[in-house]
């Protein structure tokens, strides 16, 4: 059960008539209290588990799908858009915690593992049957302005947005000082850091995307890394470089 903030009365879910006799809204209630959870977890482990049952089912899975089909492009486009607006106000911070991505991120992990060429198969005309749907003309304008903006959402002026570790590396550099040029280029390949004083260049390797072994590799992008770091040490040392990877 979960309490509400302003009455103190315990629910399974504050709903919107419930917050209507306090005379406010759902917008107004999380402004009011960020963070407030509005469903209790059991009720979204029920509904999580319901809707898997519901998935399982060949006619709702085509109902479902055929429903989206049958949608205007614009109409889907609202929608999409109405979804990626409540996300970037908080409307689902008090659903999406961290424990709760770390538990769908372990799930997702797992499904991969376990169903990686089925899932690659399955999806692998996805594009070709979106492109036959809307038409070639307008799929081929909307597909740049799409790259475009997942370019733009993964960059800052052309230049590579920081993950965190790299962040907090950049910290490091800040606080002692350092000389460094970041997402440095060097024939056509980009590194993390460059730190001229020092003629050392730092990538900072995550243990996922960046195996140490072909061995350790599961997947077609863990191959594309490992040999592209090959390619990129290579290059430090011909070019008589120091090249140090940082594994986070």
């Amino acid at each position: 059960m979960i309490t509400c903030q302003i009455c103190k009365k315990s629910f399974i879910r504050i709903a919107g008539m419930h917050l209507k006799s306090h005379g406010i809204t759902d917008d107004d209630y999380l402004k009011m209290y960020p963070g407030a959870e509005t469903v209790d977890i059991q009720l979204r482990e029920h509904v999580s588990q319901r809707l898997k049952s519901l998935w399982g089912e060949e006619e709702y899975r085509k109902s479902q799908i055929s429903s989206f089909q049958n949608k205007s492009n614009a109409t889907l486009q609202r929608m999409s858009g109405a979804t990626a607006k409540a996300h970037l106000d908080g409307k689902f911070k008090h659903v999406y915690t961290a424990e709760w991505n770390e538990k769908i991120s372990k799930k997702q992990k797992r499904s991969w593992g376990d169903n990686y060429q089925e899932r690659c198969e399955a999806n692998k005309d996805n594009w070709k049957k979106f492109r036959d749907r809307v038409g070639k003309d307008k799929w081929l304008p909307d597909l740049r302005i799409k790259s475009r903006k997942g370019f733009d959402a993964v960059t800052r002026g052309d230049i590579w947005k920081k993950s965190q570790p790299e962040k907090e590396y950049e910290s490091f550099l800040i606080a002692e000082n350092k000389e460094y040029i970041y997402n440095y280029q060097l024939e056509g390949k980009y590194y993390d850091f460059y730190i001229p004083p020092e003629n050392k260049l730092i990538e900072i390797d995550g243990e996922f995307y960046h195996p140490l072994t072909l061995d350790e590799c599961k997947y077609d992008f863990q191959v594309r890394n490992y040999y592209n770091d090959i390619e990129k040490n290579n290059i430090a040392k011909k070019n008589n470089l120091i090249l140090e990877r940082i594994g986070v």
